[in-house]
């Protein structure tokens, strides 16, 4: 096209744009040579660290010394046991699965459980403890029994897995606003299956049971056949005196029926779920909260009793006794334990009559 500006002053800038061109082509920007060659170098630099800590950490797990008998305190619940440190073979013993529920603030009852069980136990290297406790006690109660304990296996778990909180809240209470009526944890048996999904077969134990027999024979050879629960008949308690038998809601048990005591339960999960144990307790909390007076509106023990009473086995008789066999206690006992107590800062209030542990804090 045509141009205003003369034509040597055309050639002129016509010439230095295809050499200011050239230059350009030739030799890139100062920012990008000094660039790339950075990028490169920290590129270099990243990817030497990763491959040396990746480096350092297999060295770590090869050389670290195992000491004998010893696994992973967090062992899948169906693995079997290696031999124990004192040479017994425990390896053919299978697993043996105890859940126990308890937010008590000082956690007496569960660690009676717990050392009642192994001292009794022939094979206590199989005993696999999985506690249901608050979120705020996990990892202190954790690390108490590993003081205690150093070699026990056990798992904590959370009452929000599975949303179970939130199912047993919404049933402990007439409104959003009012506090719960009960503990829940005092209904985490029934979804066992959703707090303990990897787990099949499980003994429940309520804290206020001291064991004095070996568990793992009763775990290992009693057969459920097809049944969710078993546990022992109470006919020391028949069903009237739990619930309100003249309750037309009621109508289809007997008053005089034995209850179950479910402070000590073989469980089977997988039956359990198939007869869908939870939604039976779930029906008989909500009958209570809309009828009102079939049984105390803080009572545990009823909707289970009547959710299993058509459901489960019965267990030997000797599997739980009350009060350790007893009715009393004697009057030195009495003493000795408020003695003992009271030396820890810590009321004990059971009398002879009533041989239960009660205890509260402060002198």
């Amino acid at each position: 096209g045509s141009s205003l500006l003369p034509a040597h002053i055309l050639k002129r800038k016509q010439r230095s744009i295809r050499h200011t061109r050239a230059v350009a082509a030739a030799e890139p920007p100062k920012d990008r040579r000094r660039r790339l060659p950075r990028l490169s170098r920290r590129r270099a630099q990243l990817a030497a660290c990763v491959l040396g800590v990746c480096a350092l950490f297999f060295l770590c797990l090869w050389q670290l010394p195992v000491e004998p008998g010893v696994q992973s305190r967090l062992p899948d619940s169906s693995s079997q046991l290696p031999a124990t440190a004192d040479g017994a073979d425990v390896a053919t013993a299978p697993a043996v699965n105890i859940a126990i529920a308890s937010d008590e603030e000082a956690p007496f009852g569960l660690l009676g459980v717990v050392n009642s069980t192994l001292v009794h136990c022939a094979t206590p290297a199989a005993l696999r403890f999985h506690l249901i406790v608050p979120n705020a006690r996990r990892a202190p109660l954790r690390s108490q029994l590993e003081r205690l304990w150093p070699r026990l296996h056990v798992r904590t778990y959370s009452l929000d897995g599975g949303g179970v909180r939130a199912k047993i809240a919404r049933h402990l209470r007439q409104s959003e606003r009012e506090p719960l009526f009960a503990s829940p944890f005092r209904y985490a048996v029934a979804y066992l299956p959703s707090l303990l999904p990897a787990v099949r077969r499980v003994l429940f134990l309520h804290t206020d049971v001291l064991l004095r027999a070996d568990v793992a024979p009763l775990y290992a050879s009693f057969e459920l056949a097809g049944a969710p629960a078993a546990a022992v008949e109470d006919c020391a308690t028949p069903l009237s005196a739990l619930v309100d038998t003249a309750s037309p809601a009621l109508s289809s048990f007997s008053p005089s029926s034995c209850a179950l005591d479910p402070a000590v339960m073989l469980l089977d999960l997988d039956a359990w779920l198939s007869l869908d144990v939870p939604s039976r307790v779930e029906y008989w909390l909500a009958q209570n909260r809309r009828l009102g007076g079939l049984f105390a509106l803080d009572a545990a023990a009823p909707p289970l009793v009547l959710a299993l009473l058509p459901l489960y086995r019965r267990l030997p008789r000797e599997w739980n006794v009350a009060h350790l066999g007893r009715r009393r206690l004697s009057d030195p006992e009495i003493a000795h334990w408020r003695d003992f107590w009271k030396g820890r800062g810590v009321r004990y209030s059971a009398t002879a009559s009533g041989p239960t542990l009660v205890i509260t804090a402060g002198g």
